[in-house]
């Protein structure tokens, strides 16, 4: 169990690694037919940063994997990761500490 995943979450899931809460670690991004998540590695286990379900909103953005593709990170303007998330609307780039 991850956090309050369950592993069926987990079937399909792809991630992107990097920094996002700027602690010196790798922590990786997650994104399933449920939602989103930022997980981090503990001891011989991980645990959920940050888990968001579709229809969540992060700022003007709202959160649908089914047509979100989440393709990149990159450190932008806080040194942290960033995701590049794109939609057949358009394209953003989310900080680590984008909040809903």
């Amino acid at each position: 169990m991850v956090s309050s995943w369950r592993s069926a979450f987990l079937t399909g899931v792809s991630g992107c690694p990097a920094d996002y809460n700027n602690d010196g670690a790798a922590e990786v991004f997650v994104s399933s037919l449920w939602g989103v998540g930022v997980l981090k590695l503990a001891g011989s286990t991980m645990t959920a940063l940050m888990l968001q379900p579709n229809g969540t909103r992060f700022g003007g953005w709202l959160l649908n994997t089914a047509d979100n593709h989440f393709i990149a990170e990159g450190r932008f303007a806080n040194g942290a990761g960033e995701v590049l998330v794109t939609s057949p609307w358009g394209s953003a780039s989310w900080p680590s500490t984008a909040a809903p």
